[in-house]
């Protein structure tokens, strides 16, 4: 996954960070490793932001290297909403768009970064 550039509130379960640990595509000039525990249970990062009313954009900068497939999803309304993006890092593809709720005007989209990194 990639670097975050910004790590207020966040936390990780079931996971572990190396920073700094490789290098990121063209304009992110590096990158965290982030790997699953042994944990048999959710991994995953959450990041806390408030938002404004309309809309919300968010993105993460992702790559293979353990695992062929990652979730990026955004939540409303304390989790009662949410919408994903479910990513195959082999083929550089969206292959479903899980919610939960009523999440409304979602739309998601994958760019290459090249190397094998990936905006979704």
């Amino acid at each position: 996954m990639g670097r975050w550039f910004s790590e207020d509130n966040q936390s990780l379960t079931n996971l572990t960070r190396t920073k700094y640990v490789t290098t990121g595509p063209s304009n992110y000039p590096s990158a965290d490793r982030v790997r699953e525990t042994t944990a048999n249970n959710v991994h995953h990062i959450s990041h806390s932001r408030s938002a404004a009313t309309g809309s919300v954009t968010f993105s993460a900068i992702v790559k293979q290297e353990t695992r062929q497939w990652c979730v990026v999803q955004v939540s409303t309304a304390n989790d009662a909403n949410r919408f994903g993006a479910l990513v195959d890092l082999s083929a550089g593809t969206i292959i479903a768009n899980p919610s939960v709720g009523s999440p409304t005007g979602t739309a998601s989209a994958i760019t290459s970064l090249g190397s094998g990194w990936y905006k979704v």
